[in-house]
C-alpha cells in the first residue's frame, strides 16, 4: 500500500457503504424516528445513522474491513440510531482522545453521534435558542444521567396539576373540552352584522386503508330567533349514518356520497322524525349526497363572502369606506383588503371590526372526537382574560412578550410572516387573550419549580454550583414542553381534519401563516391532543433515549471507553471562531442560503424561553439561568450590568449565514436581492475559512450540503476550495430528508492536498 492510500480514510474509499447508511437514513426519517425528535420542532434534523457512518469513515484508515464497520455502525441492525456504535478494541485509537467539531451543530444531531462514537466534541451555535437545545440534547444527558427523568415528569406533573386547580385558569375554560376551534369575525360593510371567516369547513376526514373512520363537518345556519347572528351546526356523519367506510368524497367539490339504500331509507326516517333537516342532505335514488360548504375567504383575491347577506367584502380604505372593485391608478387615498384593515384595528385597540369567535368545542371520549357547537357561554370565558391581559400591557408586565416582530417578514427571501399584514407586529398578538393569560402562568410555574429545585438540591447537600446547574437542566426540559404547546396553541395554528393528530402546529410551513381555523387548547386536560402534560411525556421519551445513547451510568455500556468522550456546547460565531486548539474532524451541515430564517422564526421560541428561563422583578426581566444567551454583559469598571437582548433578529440576523433579502430591504430597495447574496457569499466564505485554520493539518472537514440552485454549489466551491484553499476529496449523496429530492451531497475536504 502506497502512502498516498495510507493518509486516506475509509470515508474515501470507494467500497465505504454509503447506499447502505442511505437506505437506513431513509427509514430513519420514516416511522423509526429518534424519540428526542420529538421533543420539539427543528427545521434540519440529520438521520443519526448517517451522521455516525460519516464520523467514523472519516476517522478509520482507508482499507479496514467493510463488514466491520458495518457492524460497529450498526448498519445490520433494524433500528441502528437505537444502537450504540460497537468499537472493536483495536480500532479504539482511532477515536480515543479525537478532537471533533460541529460549527453548525442545529438540534445536535451529527454531534450526538461523535459523543456516541468516544469522541472529545466541541458543538457550536449562533442563536440562543438553538444552544439551549444542544445543552438539552448533548450536555444535560450526559451529566445528571437517569434521575433528570424522574425530575422531569415530577416538576411536569406538578405544573399541569397547579394550572388544574389555579381559580383564574379554570374559570376560563370547561374541564371535559380538549380542544377549541375557533376564528375571526368581522362587521361587514353592507350591514350591521358579523360574519365568520372560515377556511375549512372540514373537521373530520380520517381514513385508513379500510376506508373512512370518521367524517365530520361545520355548516353556518342563520339563528331563527336573532337574523343577525350566524350559528355553527355540527354535521357528524358517523352520528348521522354509522358506518362511513363506503363513503366517496370529493374534498375539491366538497361532496360526501354514499351509495347504499339502507342508507337512503335511514335518512328518509330520521327527516320524517324530525332529527335532520331536509336543507343538509340531496337525495337522488338510492344515492345520499352531503355538501360540505366552501370557505368564505378568499386571501388571494382580497375578497371574503358574507355569510349573511351572501355579498362580497373586498376593499376599505383609511377612512373605512367599503369598495367592490379595485381602485383605479391615479387615486391617491390607500386601500387596503377590508379583513386585513379589521384586524389591524383590531390590534389597535378598535374592535368595532373585527374578533375573535370560538365555533366548535372538541371532546375526546373513549378516545374518539366529539364535536359540539360552541355556544354564548364558551366565548363568554374566551372574552374573561382580555381584562387581565390589558391591564398587563398597561402596567408593561415583562411577562407579556410584547417584543417586535420583523417588519421585513415578506419581502424577499425564504421569511414567510404572513400576519404582520394583519396587524400582528409583536409576538404575543399571535394569541388570543385566554392563551396567552395561561402561557403566562405556566411561565412563572416553571420559575418557580426552578427555585423549588435548586433548593431541594441544596438540601440534598450539593454544592451550590451543581445545584444551579441541575435547576437549570429540569428549567430547560420544562421550557422545551412550554415551547411545544405553544406552537400548538396560538391564532395562527390550524386544525387539520385529514389527520389522526388534527392540531398542526405553527411553523410546519418554514414561515408562520395566517389562519382561519385556529386552536386553542385546554392545557391541563389529560385526555387532550396536545396538553402541557402530552409534551412532558414527549420530552420525558426523548431524554429517556439520549441518556441511554450517552450511557451513562451503565445503561447500554460496552467498555468503559464507551463513556470517557467530553462534550462542550458553545454559542458563537462559525464566521469567527477562536478555540485555541484544532480538531481531528470537522463535520457539519453548514446554511443553504435562503432555506431557512433560522433567526427570525425560532424568535417565536426565543422570546418565551427568554422569560422562563430568566426572572422577572415586576418590572424587567432579570438574568437566573442562561445569562449570557439572554443578556449582554456590559463592564462599567469593576461593575457589570446585563442589558435583556429583546430579540434574535434585532442582535443576530446579520450575522447569520443567510441570504434572507428582506433583512436587506431598507438599507437598499432596489438590489437587496444582490446585497443579501453577497452578504451570504462573504459570511459562508469566512466560515469556510475559520473551519480550515481549526483544522489539523491531516485532518477531515466533512459537509452536509443540499441545493437546488447550481449557484448555491458554485458558493460552496468557491468557499471550500478557492478561499479556503481546501482540496475536494469526494462527494456522495446521502439521503437526510422525507423528501426524495432532497438529497444531500457529502464534500470531503483535507488541508492535504491528494
Amino acid at each position: 500500500m502506497g502512502a498516498h492510500e495510507m493518509s486516506m480514510r475509509f470515508i474515501e474509499n470507494p467500497d465505504f457503504p454509503i447506499q447502505k447508511l442511505t437506505e437506513k437514513s431513509e427509514k430513519e426519517k420514516g416511522p423509526g424516528r429518534p424519540p428526542y425528535w420529538e421533543m420539539v420542532f427543528w427545521w434540519t434534523r440529520k438521520p443519526l445513522i448517517g451522521a455516525r457512518g460519516v464520523i467514523a469513515g472519516s476517522l478509520l484508515p482507508y482499507d479496514i474491513d467493510v463488514g466491520r464497520f458495518k457492524t460497529m455502525v450498526g448498519l445490520n441492525e433494524k433500528t441502528p440510531h437505537r444502537v450504540n456504535p460497537r468499537i472493536p478494541p483495536e480500532w479504539e485509537k482511532y477515536f480515543r482522545g479525537k478532537k471533533f467539531l460541529d460549527p453548525f451543530a442545529g438540534f445536535g444531531s451529527i454531534p450526538l453521534e461523535g459523543l456516541r462514537l468516544n469522541l472529545n466534541v466541541t458543538a457550536i451555535e449562533l442563536l440562543p435558542t438553538a444552544y439551549v437545545f444542544l445543552k438539552a440534547v448533548l450536555d444535560y444527558p450526559k451529566k445528571f444521567g437517569k434521575q433528570l427523568v424522574k425530575d422531569v415528569e415530577k416538576w411536569g406533573n406538578w405544573i399541569t396539576e397547579q394550572l388544574k386547580n389555579d381559580p383564574e385558569i379554570r374559570e376560563l375554560y370547561d374541564d371535559d373540552v380538549a380542544v377549541y376551534i375557533g376564528t375571526w369575525e368581522v362587521k361587514c360593510p353592507h350591514g350591521d352584522h358579523w360574519t365568520p371567516i372560515v377556511g375549512n369547513w372540514w373537521l373530520a376526514r380520517v381514513k385508513d386503508k379500510k376506508g373512512y373512520k370518521r367524517l365530520a363537518y361545520m355548516r353556518p345556519k342563520k339563528n331563527r330567533e336573532n337574523r343577525e347572528k350566524i350559528e355553527i351546526e355540527v354535521v357528524d356523519l358517523n352520528e348521522i349514518v354509522g358506518d362511513v367506510s363506503k363513503a366517496k368524497v370529493d374534498t375539491k367539490a366538497g361532496r360526501i356520497i354514499f351509495e347504499d339504500k339502507n342508507i337512503v331509507e335511514k335518512i328518509k326516517q330520521m327527516i320524517e322524525n324530525g332529527e335532520l333537516e331536509k336543507d343538509i342532505v340531496k337525495i337522488e335514488g338510492n344515492k345520499v349526497t352531503f355538501e360540505v360548504p366552501r370557505p368564505n375567504i378568499e386571501a388571494r383575491r382580497s375578497q371574503i363572502t358574507c355569510l349573511h347577506c351572501g355579498n362580497l367584502i373586498k376593499y376599505v380604505d383609511e377612512e373605512g369606506n367599503h369598495y367592490l372593485a379595485k381602485p383605479k391608478k391615479g387615486n391617491k387615498k390607500d386601500f387596503d383588503f377590508y379583513v386585513k384593515w379589521a384586524l389591524k384595528k383590531y390590534h389597535e385597540g378598535d374592535e368595532k371590526f373585527a374578533r375573535q369567535r370560538l365555533l366548535v368545542r372538541v371532546k375526546i371520549i373513549d378516545k374518539e372526537l366529539v364535536f359540539e357547537t360552541c355556544n354564548d357561554e364558551d366565548n363568554t370565558k374566551l372574552e374573561k382574560a382580555k381584562e387581565s391581559i390589558k391591564k398587563r400591557l398597561e402596567n408593561k408586565d415583562p411577562d407579556v412578550p410584547s417584543e417586535p416582530i420583523p417588519p421585513y417578514g415578506s419581502i424577499g427571501g425564504g421569511l414567510r410572516f404572513m400576519p404582520y399584514g394583519y396587524g400582528i407586529n409583536k409576538w404575543y398578538m399571535l394569541f388570543n387573550p385566554r392563551q396567552l393569560l395561561t402561557l403566562i402562568r405556566i411561565v412563572r410555574l416553571i420559575r418557580e419549580a426552578g427555585k423549588k429545585i435548586e433548593e431541594e438540591k441544596l438540601k440534598e447537600g450539593w454544592d451550590k454550583e451543581k445545584a444551579f446547574e441541575y435547576a437549570e437542566a429540569v428549567a430547560a426540559y420544562l421550557s422545551i414542553v412550554l415551547i411545544n404547546l405553544i406552537r400548538h396553541n396560538a391564532v395562527v395554528n390550524h386544525w387539520e381534519a385529514a389527520s389522526w393528530q388534527p392540531v398542526r402546529h405553527i411553523l410546519a410551513m418554514r414561515g408562520i401563516v395566517m389562519a382561519w381555523n385556529w386552536c386553542d387548547v385546554v392545557p391541563y386536560n389529560q385526555d387532550s391532543l396536545v396538553s402541557y402534560q402530552y409534551f412532558n411525556k414527549k420530552t420525558i421519551h426523548g431524554v429517556e433515549y439520549l441518556i441511554s445513547a450517552l450511557a451513562p451510568s451503565g445503561q447500554k455500556t460496552l467498555t468503559n471507553f464507551t463513556r470517557s468522550s467530553t462534550m462542550r456546547v458553545l454559542q458563537g460565531d462559525a464566521t469567527s471562531l477562536n478555540l485555541g486548539e484544532k480538531f481531528d474532524v470537522i463535520v457539519t451541515d453548514p446554511p443553504y442560503a435562503d432555506d431557512v430564517a433560522y433567526t427570525e422564526l425560532s424568535d417565536f421560541y426565543y422570546v418565551w424561553l427568554k422569560r422562563v428561563l430568566s426572572d422577572s422583578d415586576g418590572r424587567k426581566l432579570v438574568p437566573r439561568f442562561y445569562k449570557n444567551a439572554f443578556f449582554k454583559e456590559i463592564k462599567i469598571g469593576s461593575k457589570s450590568i446585563f442589558r435583556e437582548i429583546s430579540t434574535q433578529w434585532q442582535e443576530f440576523a446579520k450575522k447569520e449565514i443567510s441570504a434572507q433579502a428582506g433583512r436587506f430591504y431598507k438599507q437598499a430597495q432596489k438590489n437587496h436581492y444582490e446585497i443579501a447574496q453577497k452578504h451570504f457569499e462573504d459570511l459562508f466564505s469566512q466560515a469556510f475559512i475559520s473551519m480550515r485554520e481549526h483544522l489539523k493539518d491531516d485532518g477531515l472537514l466533512v459537509t452536509y450540503y443540499a441545493h437546488t440552485d447550481p449557484a448555491s454549489w458554485a458558493n460552496l466551491l468557491e468557499a471550500g476550495w478557492h478561499r479556503a484553499k481546501l482540496q475536494i476529496t469526494k462527494a456522495c449523496l446521502l439521503y437526510t430528508s422525507d423528501a426524495a429530492d432532497d438529497m444531500q451531497c457529502v464534500d470531503l475536504g483535507g488541508r492535504r492536498i491528494i
